[in-house]
């Protein structure tokens, strides 16, 4: 049971990670976005 638990909550640590770096990619990609506006 508590195998299974430690199991889930890895999951979960792993899954809020990449959410967090999909996020980042996309703050990041819009920001260049911005800076190629500004520079045109």
């Amino acid at each position: 049971m508590l195998n299974e638990n430690q199991k889930q909550t890895r999951q979960r640590t792993a899954d809020s990670i990449d959410v967090r770096q999909s996020e980042l990619t996309k703050y990041l990609f819009d920001f260049r976005r911005v800076l190629v506006i500004k520079s045109h």
